[in-house]
């Protein structure tokens, strides 16, 4: 009932320190030529249920291995009586396996952890967590150590990965940064590329700035934003506004701020996007609006833009031609004005 309450952690901690002496007992009845898996720790070492393994630290050399560790790397016990710990290990990946075991060498005492890429005997990989037990004696030091699946743990983490790096990727074609702004020292950080965007001093922003340090308002609707941004961060609120700043080198930045206003860990996160040529083209578009306007005011000739049939814009001599007025601008057509017209 004890062991049920204990962390997993420690839990099989004991059950391979339980196994290292069970092992321990029959050493000395091991011979080479003798059958390896009824002599290494008998009941304990087949019924445990993590896939385990004994192995010579001179030769590598695996001396004894359970059922569980059988099925997990696709051999039978017997085949994995005839090879080296070495042999299990995925290509390419031998140096590292092999640090590995000598990390597990070096600890004399206790057990230790290490992941390391294994190699099932169809030559599929077998990302596996390693906790190694020692086993001394005089004729022949061993170690035992425990394999834990780790594939789906593995997989998760590249895919979560290769989902961040994609993240980064759009972040970076959008123009994107992070920030976060910390409630009880209120400081705004920004990562690396918005620092460079901002133009501001790595040293300084390194541990944040205050707000007013951070971001410069080039204009009175600007300013005034900022003044509410301010309020916004320390109720928290949802964030989304856009502001006209003017940076260090003088340089002008037209960024949108944007935050769900939910704290983590004390700290808001979100995001600021350089809309500044987004900003541009729409001033242009407004004020060729307005000029194309202006010409069509004044033009004496009536003109009409038509669409699918559906009459979308005329101007003041186009009204006065057809004798039209602000009522009529709803659902006219071209056959409403040009009967005849096909």
């Amino acid at each position: 009932v004890a062991c049920i309450a204990m962390p997993a952690v420690w839990l099989r901690g004991m059950l391979l320190a339980l196994a290292a002496v069970a092992l321990l007992a029959c050493w000395h009845g091991v011979r080479r030529s003798e059958p390896a898996a009824p002599a290494w720790g008998g009941d304990l070492l087949e019924h445990h249920p993590t896939p385990t393994l004994v192995y010579a630290t001179s030769s590598g050399r695996i001396l004894a291995a359970n059922q569980a560790a059988a099925q997990a790397l696709g051999w039978q016990r017997a085949q994995l009586l005839d090879l080296r710990v070495h042999d299990i290990c995925i290509d390419g990946h031998t140096a590292s396996l092999q640090h590995t075991l000598d990390r597990l060498r070096e600890r004399t005492e206790g057990s230790d952890t290490q992941h390391v890429q294994l190699k099932r005997r169809d030559g599929s990989a077998l990302a596996a967590e390693i906790t190694g037990t020692s086993l001394p004696c005089a004729n022949q030091p061993a170690r035992l150590f425990s394999v834990i699946d780790r594939s789906i743990e593995t997989i998760t983490r590249h895919e979560r990965d290769q989902a961040l790096q994609h993240l980064h990727h759009a972040q970076v074609l959008a123009g994107i940064v992070n920030w976060q702004y910390d409630l009880q020292q209120q400081r705004l950080l920004f990562d690396a590329r918005g620092q460079q965007m901002l133009r501001l001093e790595p040293d300084q922003a390194a541990h944040g700035l205050p707000l007013p340090l951070a971001l410069h308002a080039d204009d009175p609707a600007s300013q005034r934003s900022l003044e509410q941004l301010a309020r916004d961060l320390q109720q928290p609120a949802t964030v989304d506004c856009r502001l006209q700043l003017r940076l260090s080198d003088g340089g002008l930045l037209v960024a949108q701020l944007r935050c769900d206003g939910v704290p983590v860990h004390g700290c808001l996160h979100g995001t600021l996007q350089d809309v500044s040529e987004s900003d541009r083209v729409q001033r242009t578009l407004k004020q060729r609006e307005h000029q194309f306007g202006e010409m069509m005011r004044v033009l004496p000739d009536a003109v009409l833009i038509v669409h699918d049939g559906q009459v979308i814009y005329r101007n003041q001599a186009a009204e006065r031609m057809f004798a039209l007025d602000a009522a009529d601008g709803q659902h006219l057509t071209l056959a409403d004005l040009l009967p005849g017209a096909a």
